[in-house]
Order: C-alpha cells, then structure tokens, then sequence
C-alpha cells in the first residue's frame, strides 16, 4: 500500500467573481509530493484505473519522482526542513524522537518535566548514597546497587512508564534476585551463569508480564560484587528491593509534580520555528495541488469507494474545484 494520491473528481467553473479569499486546502499530516509529469516520458502510460481523456494529473501522482522527492522524508508529524536538532533544542522534554519511517515522538510535555525529574533523581540517589556511606561505617554491609541509576531513569525521566509500574517492579526485582543468588550459590560466578541467569529472568518478566529493566542490573550487579554474593537470599530484600521500592516512590511524587506545576521555559528553536515550516509547507503543498490541477481538464477518474481517503475544495478566484484523495496502490 502506497502513499495517498490526489485526483481531480470534477471542475465547476462558474462566472467571473470578485477576488475571494483563498482557503487553503486540507491536508493530511505526511504530505503527497509533486510528481514529474508522465507526459514527459514517452514511455509511460495510464495509470490502472484512469478513464480517457487522459488525465494528465492522474499521470503525474504515478510517474516517476521528482527533485523534491530525492531529499529525505519529513520528520513524522513535523513539516519540510525541520530536523531533529531543532526538537533536541526546543523547550520540551521527550522520550524519544520522531524518525522519518512513521515513527512519532513519544511522550512531549513541558520544561517542568525536566526541572523535576533532575531535582527529584538529584535528591533520591544522593539519599541513597547517604544511606550506602552510613552501611558501609556502621555494619560494614554493601548497600548501593546498580539497578536504581537504571530505575531511576524510568521513574523520573518518563510518565506513566509500564516498565515502572509497581506490579512489575516488585515481581522482576524479587524474581531476578532470587534467581542470581541461586545461581551463585549453586555455580558460582562466571560467564555462564550470569548469561544464565539474566536470560531466565527476562523470559521469567515476559511470562508474568512484568518486564522490568533493573531486575537485570540487579543479576549483574551481584555477579560482579561479592559483598552482595556472599549476603545469599537476603539479596533478594536487602538491598535491591528496599531501594527500588523507595526509588518508585519518590518517581510516584515526581509524577504528581509533574502535573501539578508545569511550566515552559524557551529554547534555541521554540514553536515559532515549527510553525513557520508548517505554514512554508501548507503554502508548497498548495502550489503543488494548483499545477497539477492546471494541466487536468474535464479529468474522469474511476476508483472504488473503500479507496477513498478524502474530498476537499479549491476556491479559485473565477472557479471551484472539487478533488478527491484516493488510496494508491
């Protein structure tokens, strides 16, 4: 299934008017290019489905590419020229990026996400460390683990991720250090058990539905420390699940901050650069509909109902014209 092409229905042509205001015409978020037009070519012919006259419109959205179609796609959901430079340095916090294969950009929300999420991570992992340094003078006991940087960046730099939720985070974290400390006391620590034991513990996350991404930073961090190997069980409470289950909760109060005082802060490119391209787009997508529609006159095109995506009008200062937006194969 191919992008959508636009061919022309029917043409009203109606009494010289006054100069009316032209409406600009609707279209749908990924833009159908211009085509060069197939009367160019000698050797190409009617597309399937277009009844003589030939129109030559109808030509063009199936021939051969143009000069713009040579430059690459646009980001999805974003108009012509706009890159992924200027969304790394707008005002806004993203979980990932949109790409030009249909990928759109996950989770866009405002500065404040940013504000919050850094403060919240500073304060959390600093009181851990707290918490570690007290461990260590007192009792001589390990205390910071691995897995809470990478928990750490699901609970605060993402929104209601499922990776983050309570249910997987307590499953996975009991379940992989469960299976880590058997494993060590079984095995001991070498290259096999540790691929053992993290491909256990994901198939473990898939079955329950509980994937959770820390459960296999905690298995590395207890291959690779014997302090935290020779604990045995009670790596499964102390510390991998204490400390998650803290970094949950302040990610839970990182949540409500978010949402509660939100605000916005300018960047090096902010919405005025992303409407400009927007609006230099609707005004090429314009041109490229009235060329097309300027070389097809008195045009019939035949095609299925199912194929139709769209009917919109051209208001021309002496004519009306109607065109429909068809599914091209």
């Amino acid at each position: 299934m191919g992008s959508p092409a636009k061919f022309v229905s029917s043409m009203r042509v109606s009494a010289p008017a006054p100069l009316a205001h032209r409406q600009r015409v609707a279209s749908r978020p990924r833009l159908v290019p211009a085509r060069k037009m197939a009367s160019d070519s000698p050797s190409a012919g009617p597309p399937r489905g277009c009844v003589p006259p030939v129109c030559r419109a109808a030509l063009s959205a199936s021939s051969t590419t143009s000069d713009e179609d040579q430059n690459p796609p646009n980001l999805t959901g974003y108009p012509f020229r706009v890159k992924r430079i200027h969304l790394a340095l707008d005002p806004y916090s993203r979980m990932a990026m949109p790409n030009r294969r249909g990928g759109e950009e996950v989770q866009k929300r405002p500065t404040s996400d940013i504000f919050w999420a850094f403060l919240m991570c500073f304060v959390t992992l600093a009181t851990l460390g707290l918490v570690d340094r007290y461990m260590h003078v007192t009792h001589g006991l390990p205390f910071m683990s691995g897995a809470w940087g990478t928990i750490s960046v699901l609970a605060f730099g993402t929104v209601e991720n499922p990776a983050a939720r309570l249910y997987n985070c307590v499953t996975a974290t009991v379940a992989s250090a469960f299976i880590v400390a058997t494993m060590v006391m079984l095995f001991g620590s070498c290259w096999w058990t540790r691929a053992l034991s993290v491909a256990t513990a994901l198939g473990f996350m898939m079955w329950t539905g509980s994937v959770h991404p820390p459960g296999a930073a905690a298995i590395m961090g207890c291959m690779d420390q014997a302090a935290f190997q020779q604990l045995g069980y009670w790596y499964v409470l102390y510390p991998v699940l204490f400390g998650s289950l803290f970094v949950l909760f302040m990610g839970h109060l990182t949540h409500k901050l978010k949402h509660r005082y939100e605000f916005m802060v300018g960047g090096l490119f902010g919405d005025g650069w992303v409407k400009l391209r927007r609006a230099e787009e609707d005004d090429r997508n314009n041109e490229r509909l009235e060329q097309a529609l300027n070389e097809c006159k008195n045009c019939t095109i035949s095609y299925d109902e199912d194929d139709v995506l769209g009917t919109y009008t051209l208001e021309r200062e002496d004519s009306q014209i109607e065109y429909t937006e068809v599914r091209r194969e």
